[in-house]
């Protein structure tokens, strides 16, 4: 059982709400964290500095593509953040649990 967190950010609280709500209503993640952060980035050949809404979605290996797909297709950005990491370690309980929930048919 792979557990993946998936990453992206946006500026807009709407989005952010609309993303995490798709997510969780279409089982592509079992649980998803919003963070206001502040970024600092490099875009079209100068720096840029924005607040932004991190968004991290928890899910299983065989929904990272159609989570991928989702977030890109719903989002505000003309290049969107979507990047997902494999935790080292996961509590199987939990792991289990998350597993179990993307199955829920609703």
């Amino acid at each position: 059982m792979k557990v993946y967190l998936v990453f992206t950010t946006t500026d807009s609280e709407e989005v952010a709400m609309n993303l995490v709500n798709g997510l969780l209503e279409k089982r592509l993640a079992a649980c998803v964290w919003r963070l206001r952060i502040g970024s600092k980035y490099l875009w079209k050949g100068g720096v840029e500095e924005a607040k932004e809404i991190l968004i991290i979605a928890k899910t299983a290996e065989e929904k990272i593509q159609s989570a991928f797909e989702f977030l890109r297709e719903n989002h505000n950005y003309e290049v969107p953040e979507v990047i997902a990491l494999e935790p080292e370690y996961v509590d199987p309980g939990y792991a289990k649990w998350l597993v179990e929930e993307l199955k829920t048919a609703k």
